[in-house]
């Protein structure tokens, strides 16, 4: 998290623009971040939830950063990306956790 937070909360380096790949960083990131978020947390039915909408808060609050950081700009679209990540990657842990009983984040 505090490589995301250095990328994201820095000015961007002269000359130096991923524009094209930007929305694939995002949702990279916030696949690896939603996994690790989702395993942190203790098993149960809300554990993926709480995991989500964690990592959502997160990504709005770094753009709501960015709109202050000299040359960077909020983009409603980065946070779609990271919603895309999010949704990746839970849906990661729950494909896991039901591949390996035991390990299931939302039994019911």
């Amino acid at each position: 998290m505090a490589v995301v937070c250095y990328f994201a909360f820095s000015p961007r380096p002269p000359g130096l623009h991923f524009d094209q790949a930007d929305k694939l960083q995002h949702i990279a990131a916030f696949l690896c971040l939603s996994i690790c978020a989702a395993l942190s947390l203790p098993q149960g039915p809300a554990r993926l939830g709480k995991a989500g909408l964690a990592m959502l808060a997160f990504g709005v609050l770094i753009e709501i950063v960015q709109f202050y950081v000299p040359e960077r700009s909020a983009d409603w679209q980065d946070v779609l990306a990271d919603g895309v990540g999010i949704v990746a990657g839970l849906l990661l842990v729950a494909a896991a956790c039901r591949r390996w009983p035991g390990h299931d984040p939302d039994p019911r």
